[in-house]
């Protein structure tokens, strides 16, 4: 104990210095807007690239696995085209919705690391502003709703993940009986989902499909959420109580589709110019 006090005081200074210098660095990058963003970014891109590889590394380790996932997910994508008038090609995706005009690109990314257990969950893929990703795009899989771009660096973004608590939720829609209601996520349960909003003088059943409706801009159409688990009335609530399966099985995603809206611009245009109008 004498020795290790006596360290100490023959370094006193080394260990100022490092302390002072470790805190000044500390004030300067929180202070600073700029260089604050720039380590942020640096951070993001470097702890990507480590993901990356450490994913890449087990992908060769696992690649009769991958293999099968891939074959797996190719089938769900071509039964998911049947309905949904996908055109589809090994570098992107379109869909033209002909109720609204609407057009859809999608791009393929690679999970190099995610979250499952939080209150709030991410998703890190390894495609970034260097092939077109932005912030606020949708993300999807071959089976259903993924969740949004959140933070995007030149060759890896993150997702907020349709499994976070108060910080993401969607529209969802009740196939063909007309009624929607909000689905979030309940923690911590990562195959489980919650649906709000839905009145129980609605039609709804158990196995009925969730899927995204007309309303988002994000998401295209009849994009599955989940499959009705289970259903409860209330006495004097005016809405059920409503527990979903979560369509994409999170525990086991190595692949998402991000997505863009192409005329999202134009859309979100026009929803300011009518808000300026007549909400002042």
């Amino acid at each position: 104990m004498y020795r290790l006090i006596q360290f100490f005081i023959r370094n006193i200074y080394v260990f100022n210095f490092l302390f002072l210098s470790t805190l000044g660095l500390y004030l300067y990058f929180s202070s600073n807007n700029y260089h604050n963003a720039t380590l942020h970014t640096s951070y993001h891109e470097v702890s990507g690239r480590y993901y990356n590889f450490s994913n890449n590394l087990n992908r060769y380790l696992n690649l009769r696995e991958e293999n099968r996932k891939l074959l797996e997910e190719n089938k769900n994508l071509r039964d998911l085209t049947k309905n949904a008038y996908w055109k589809i090609s090994h570098t992107s995706t379109q869909k033209k919705d002909s109720s609204f005009s609407q057009s859809f690109s999608f791009q393929q990314a690679q999970v190099v690391d995610l979250s499952i257990q939080k209150e709030v969950n991410y998703i890190m893929i390894n495609k970034g502003a260097n092939h077109g990703i932005k912030p606020e795009m949708g993300v999807m899989h071959a089976d259903g709703v993924v969740g949004v771009v959140k933070d995007v660096s030149a060759n890896f973004s993150t997702i907020i993940s349709l499994l976070n608590k108060d910080r993401f939720s969607v529209l969802g829609a009740l196939q063909t009986k007309g009624y929607t209601g909000r689905v979030s996520w309940q923690p911590y349960d990562a195959k489980k989902l919650k649906l709000y909003e839905v009145p129980q003088s609605s039609p709804i059943k158990k196995g009925d499909l969730i899927t995204t409706g007309f309303a988002s801009t994000v998401f295209p159409s009849g994009v599955a959420i989940g499959v009705v688990d289970s259903i409860r009335a209330q006495s004097g609530e005016l809405f059920y109580d409503i527990d979903l399966k979560t369509s994409v099985d999170f525990l086991k995603l190595s692949y998402v589709y991000i997505i863009e809206n192409l005329q999202k611009q134009e859309q979100d245009s026009l929803r300011e110019a009518f808000n300026q109008t007549y909400t002042q």
